[in-house]
């Protein structure tokens, strides 16, 4: 009888330990190209959830109970950092949470702006590091390392994964490199509708104008739109792009008043949705080059 009861109680931790091994990581994160990477590093291991879905802005989100919620249940949750999610902060600290949290532009030197609206107050970093593919390396290796932290049973996956991916991300930097190359340098210059293209511009070496700033929080006022106008003719800039995320209504009608294309819609802080044409970040930096190219060849 004690033999049978000591066989019972092996076959009941090997259960146990069977189960835990095999249960997914609760992986919250603040919007959707975060949720692209972790999902890509993380594979059949983790369940992804974005707070901010796709084709959304994060500049403008507000948290609901839900996510706070969302949050309180989390292994691991992942934010951009830089100033990107100003209301996550506040959102930790209200559900208590304790689990891990990981700075995806953790290692990465932030280029810094000054806001036109507050002309005194100190340079702010520009949370738009993704669109330097060198950059988008380094949240996958702070993410590829969370997850081994919290899984460490897993970790041959994650890395083999992660080495996979970092490959396809330089592959996709030199893709990129080599499209813009066959440009001529005084052809690249654009609008686009707020300034998250800084980190592309000054990887690929394009000039981008932008009617915003690095937030879409507040409407240009009267005074950049016309110092906008003036860039326009003083530089002979030949095309202007809005955004998946923002109101195209004024460049259209800045484009309209120039005499300047309307080059179409770039994605800039967020994913499109399953039927649009950029459901990952390869296929979000491709789409946006190719979509800046065939103008630009144009022109």
């Amino acid at each position: 009888m004690r033999i049978f009861l000591i066989f019972l109680l092996l076959v009941s931790s090997m259960r146990s330990g069977w189960a835990d091994k095999d249960k997914k990581l609760e992986v919250v994160v603040s919007f959707s190209i975060l949720a692209d990477f972790t999902k890509v590093i993380g594979g059949a291991h983790v369940r992804v959830t974005s707070i901010i879905p796709p084709d959304s802005d994060p500049h403008v989100y507000q948290p609901t109970p839900e996510v706070a919620t969302l949050i309180s249940h989390a292994d691991l949750v992942i934010m951009n950092g830089l100033g990107f999610e100003g209301w996550i902060d506040r959102l930790l600290g209200a559900t208590d949470y304790k689990g891990l949290v990981t700075i995806a532009t953790q290692g990465i030197t932030p280029r810094t702006l000054l806001d036109p609206a507050l002309p005194s107050a100190p340079p702010v970093p520009d949370p738009h590091a993704w669109h330097d593919v060198r950059h988008a390396m380094v949240y996958v290796k702070n993410i590829s390392d969370a997850l081994i932290r919290l899984d460490p049973a897993h970790q041959k996956d994650y890395k083999a994964r992660t080495r996979s991916y970092l490959q396809q991300l330089h592959n996709l930097d030199t893709w990129i490199r080599g499209k813009f190359s066959r440009i001529p340098q005084k052809r690249r210059k654009i609008i686009s509708a707020h300034d998250a293209f800084g980190y592309l511009a000054a990887r690929y070496g394009i000039k981008i104008y932008a009617l915003q700033g690095i937030s879409t929080e507040s409407e240009p006022s009267a005074r950049q739109i016309a110092d906008l106008v003036q860039l326009i003719h003083k530089h002979h800039i030949c095309a202007l792009f809005s955004e998946n995320i923002t109101n195209h209504q004024l460049l259209e009608q800045i484009a309209h008043e120039t005499n300047i294309e309307t080059g179409g819609v770039l994605y800039s802080d967020a994913l499109s949705g399953d039927t649009g044409p950029a459901t990952t970040y390869l296929e979000f930096m491709r789409y946006n080059v190719t979509t800046l190219c065939s103008v630009l060849e144009q022109n």
